[in-house]
């Protein structure tokens, strides 16, 4: 199981996204996709981070605030995700 959420910093122009990794035992090494919508009829970009540790703070560059963010949008991965804009 993969918890996390997210959250836009405009001073920084960037999206903050925290993950943490919930099984037992050593972490998984995780390739996932991010899908970042705006608001609007533009199509979503799709970002790629890679998560290694047990907890992990990721930031992407983003002009303006996202309308919404959804990780693994082509469920190429085998995982719960419990993910929240925060």
């Amino acid at each position: 199981v993969v918890e996390g959420g997210w959250r836009y910093n405009p001073a920084s122009r960037k999206i903050e996204i925290d993950l943490a990794q919930q099984q037992r035992g050593e972490p998984y090494r995780l390739p996932i996709e991010v899908s970042i919508s705006a608001s609007g009829p533009a199509h979503p970009r799709i970002e790629k981070i890679e998560m290694t540790q047990k907890q992990q703070r990721f930031e992407i560059v983003a002009e303006q605030e996202p309308a919404s963010i959804e990780l693994d949008p082509n469920t190429w991965l085998l995982m719960d995700a419990k993910f929240a804009r925060r």
